[in-house]
């Protein structure tokens, strides 16, 4: 056991030094250090005299109470060391057969989940060899299954098992739906409500993400609030934008060009709904003088 190396400075000596003098508080601070250090102390010549009684004796209080506790953590030390020698001797040198059955019936009861345990037999207790009782000679008794070694440590409780990833292979169909929507999130529960909706539906479904993106789009939606894809895809409601919007209906979408002239032709039906605005200011003169003779020429009915 250390001696101590520090002591303690309570907050109630501040009412009995407060008459002392700066140095007459130096004088007593250094003695208590010496006292608390090598049991005695010197040079107290003024006033701190009076005060440094009171302060050695909780010093010498303090001292007490850290030996005691250092005496108790030794013998607390003592008694686990001795426990667990006996336990070890006790299981490497018993020869009581009742006894050694109790002691494996204890090591299975405690290892019961572990290893072969584990999957759907886990939880199930697994019943000990079975050791006949004393009498007579003692038989040799070949365990039926392995028993472990006694003399190791064995932790209470079940392991921790992880849980393995499962990889999940999308449709091409839901692949399809997926870019189209404008919000990918929580991609593996939207596949699970994916999977009830009926093959022949795919295709609508697709169109009513991409109408919904567009939507989303146009109206410059944040993230937030544009609904989960699984939401969408649940107890039908992707079903309101198969044709657009909810209330109002639109053309549906042109096919995808295969070759160069079905291109050229969606270029020139495109320039036909939605012409391209002038470029340049001297087009948007021409355009506006064009759109004001249109409106004077026009004859009245």
């Amino acid at each position: 056991m250390q001696n101590l190396k520090f002591m303690h400075f309570y907050h109630s000596y501040l009412d009995a030094i407060e008459p002392l003098s700066d140095v007459e508080r130096g004088r007593l601070f250094t003695a208590c250090l010496q006292y608390s250090k090598m049991g005695v102390a010197s040079g107290l010549t003024g006033n701190e005299r009076f005060i440094f009684p009171m302060i050695r004796a909780q010093i010498d209080r303090d001292k007490a109470a850290y030996i005691e506790k250092c005496q108790q953590n030794s013998r607390n030390r003592n008694e686990r060391k001795r426990a667990v020698s006996n336990v070890d001797e006790r299981l490497r040198t018993s020869t009581n057969v009742n006894e050694c059955q109790r002691t494996i019936s204890n090591v299975y009861e405690i290892n019961q989940g572990e290893g072969e345990g584990e999957g759907e037999g886990k939880g199930k207790k697994t019943s000990p060899p079975f050791i006949p009782p004393q009498g007579g000679a003692q038989p040799e008794v070949a365990p039926a299954v392995p028993v472990p070694q006694c003399s190791d440590k064995v932790t209470k409780g079940s392991k921790t098992t992880r849980k393995p990833s499962v990889r999940v292979a999308y449709s091409e169909p839901f692949l399809r739906f997926w870019e189209a929507y404008p919000r990918q999130v929580d991609k593996q529960r939207a596949f699970e409500v994916w999977q009830r909706i009926p093959a022949v539906e795919h295709e609508r479904v697709i169109a009513a993400a991409r109408n919904y993106a567009a939507e989303m789009r146009r109206q410059e939606k944040e993230a937030e609030y544009i609904r989960h894809p699984k939401t969408f895809l649940d107890k039908g409601g992707w079903e309101d934008w198969v044709n657009g919007p909810p209330g109002q209906l639109l053309s549906p979408p042109e096919p995808v060009p295969r070759t160069y002239a079905e291109a050229k032709a969606l270029e020139e039906r495109q320039k036909l709904r939605d012409p391209p605005g002038p470029r340049t200011y001297a087009e948007a003169k021409a355009l506006e003088g064009q759109q004001k003779g249109k409106m004077l020429g026009g004859k009245m009915p």
